[in-house]
């Protein structure tokens, strides 16, 4: 739970945003393709080429997407690594009462 809450948030953001955004935005000049770059990355490193059902894969890549692209612009806008960590913790943070719930719940 440590690692998915807490460490995971901060090592993606630190690369997708620290490292990625910040070499994008200094090729192109482009913040819009910066944060598209870092997000489509981003997105791509959650998914899983194992999955079996399809249509599920694809609605957590473009949920992925969606997350992405909020820590994306947050970074851009705010010029902090701090509000996409927090984005993306309280994220998890709900993945995983979501997750509690419905296995309590048998759905």
């Amino acid at each position: 739970v440590i690692i998915s809450l807490i460490l995971s948030p901060i090592y993606e953001e630190i690369l997708c945003r620290g490292v990625i955004f910040r070499l994008s935005l200094n090729c192109t000049k482009s913040a819009i393709v910066a944060i598209a770059i870092s997000t489509i990355i981003f997105a791509i490193f959650h998914i899983d080429i194992s999955a079996q059902v399809f249509h599920q894969e694809f609605m957590k890549t473009t949920v992925m997407l969606c997350l992405g692209l909020s820590c994306g612009i947050s970074y851009y806008k705010t010029n902090s690594i701090i509000d996409p960590i927090g984005i993306h913790i309280i994220w998890n943070s709900l993945m995983i009462v979501a997750n509690i719930i419905f296995s309590i719940i048998g759905t």
